[in-house]
């Protein structure tokens, strides 16, 4: 595997962003045409009970999404901040929010407080400060 950096760290999952994506957008337009042409007769029932299962189904696979995230944002807030008291004797500034904290966490430890410090001097973005690193840290865990 080639050494992560800013250009190669975001993940693109096939099945999910593009085949479960892509077939619930299908079956979305499918449910809606069929509703369409349904209109006025008695299957229209079975189009809207389709319609609803589609949008069940893309919430809970949105969600399936999201809550390990936040999880997972919540652990790399703990862990840099336990990574920068180790190095630098004190926690993170209060200024720091969880989505600078999360671009901090592929600083090296050479360049951290240099980084925290520009992160909160300037209020730079999760990409800004990710793009301002020199010496990238890897992170393989993230879902």
């Amino acid at each position: 595997m080639s050494a992560q950096n800013y250009k190669s760290h975001a993940q693109l999952l096939k099945g999910y962003h593009f085949i479960g994506f892509g077939l619930l957008i299908l079956s979305l337009g499918w449910s809606v045409r069929l509703i369409i042409r349904t209109w006025g007769t008695e299957n229209v029932e079975f189009s809207f009970v389709l319609l609803i299962l589609t949008v069940v189904v893309g919430l809970a696979g949105y969600y399936s999404r999201v809550f390990p995230l936040k999880a997972q944002d919540r652990v790399i807030r703990l862990e840099e901040n336990l990574r920068y008291h180790r190095l630098h004797g004190t926690f993170l500034p209060d200024e720091l929010s969880v989505r600078q904290i999360i671009g901090l966490r592929f600083a090296s430890d050479e360049e951290l407080q240099a980084r925290v410090q520009d992160a909160v001097d300037k209020n730079l973005s999760e990409d800004d400060i990710k793009k301002s690193i020199g010496n990238w840290r890897a992170d393989e865990y993230r879902v």
